[in-house]
């Protein structure tokens, strides 16, 4: 709790004016300050314990996992270089390098260091998941597939494996599939938005408007600033006709992220099929102006028949 990690703060002070040679007390307390989101002062703390000790390992690798959380990637990865570098089978650290790398979109790079990970440690399911959502960055589904079950294997109540193989086989068109894995996703986790909002989506594909509309439904209420769901709920919404209540959506849509070109694109959709053709023109304009491609199409066919 949050009252024990700051009690754990002053007992790591009050050790450290007693004795202010003591390595462990600056790691114990940048540790703790992390786990509070204090990640510059962690980092203060982890500098501070490399300098009393230059070859202590989990301070390189704790180090590099704040300045991961701070989107300092290519400082991270330099801190888990270093402790690789002290301690080559520290599977952990090839593969919080490996998520670092995937950030950077270092994909290959990223998959190396998983590997290296699960020779280390066979039962690593995190680097299976892992390697499993990177490869289907690279868009090799089949082989991500083969990760994410193998993560299930290891642990069997694995959310975020469910859900994200759900994902890649929507992805392959497996779509009754894919609905499996996101209904067992939301069974072990029934406050898990993503997965209501991505099984909303395969049932779309898949024609099943309403039923993806009370998903989309279920996911905003449990993240009411959830762009894409309501998103999603407008495109449904459109599918089945209801254009003013998909409209609604897509201003909810537009209202939380204004830059996006594909709300004003399905807005634009939706007022031409009302015959309101001045807002279709606008909205089909702004999209355009932030980058759309499909909203040129569409304003030029919509010109064209006027």
């Amino acid at each position: 709790s949050l009252g024990q990690y700051e009690q754990a703060i002053e007992d790591y002070d009050h050790a450290i004016r007693l004795d202010p040679d003591y390595t462990k007390a600056y790691y114990n307390r940048g540790f703790t300050k992390n786990s509070l989101g204090q990640y510059e002062q962690a980092i203060e703390d982890y500098d501070h314990a490399i300098r009393l000790d230059p070859d202590y390992t989990k301070v390189y690798y704790n180090r590099g996992f704040t300045k991961r959380n701070l989107g300092q990637y290519e400082q991270a990865i330099e801190d888990y270089d270093h402790a690789i570098r002290l301690d080559p089978d520290f599977a952990y650290a090839y593969h919080n390098r490996g998520f670092t790398k995937d950030s950077l979109g270092q994909y290959e790079q990223a998959i190396e260091d998983y590997d290296h990970a699960i020779r280390l440690d066979p039962d690593f399911a995190n680097a299976y998941y892992n390697r499993g959502f990177t490869k289907n960055s690279l868009g090799q589904y089949e082989q991500a597939i083969e990760d994410y079950d193998h993560a299930i294997r290891l642990d069997p109540d694995f959310v975020y494996a469910y859900h994200s193989r759900g994902f890649t086989k929507d992805s392959l068109g497996q779509y009754e599939q894919a609905i499996e894995d996101y209904d067992q996703a939301i069974r072990l986790d029934p406050d898990y938005a993503n997965a209501y909002y991505n099984r909303g989506f395969t049932k779309d594909g898949l024609g099943q408007y309403e039923q993806a509309i009370e998903d989309y439904d279920h996911a905003i209420r449990l993240n009411p600033d959830h762009t894409y769901a309501y998103n999603g709920r407008g495109i449904a919404k459109d599918s089945l006709g209801q254009y003013e209540q998909a409209i609604e959506d897509y201003d909810h849509a537009i209202r939380l992220d204004p830059d996006y070109a594909e709300f004003y694109n399905n807005r634009g959709f939706a007022y031409q099929q009302i015959g309101n053709t001045d807002q279709a023109k606008a909205d089909y304009q702004k999209a355009v102006e932030l980058g759309s491609e499909t909203a040129q199409r569409n304003l030029d066919k919509l010109e064209k028949n006027e």
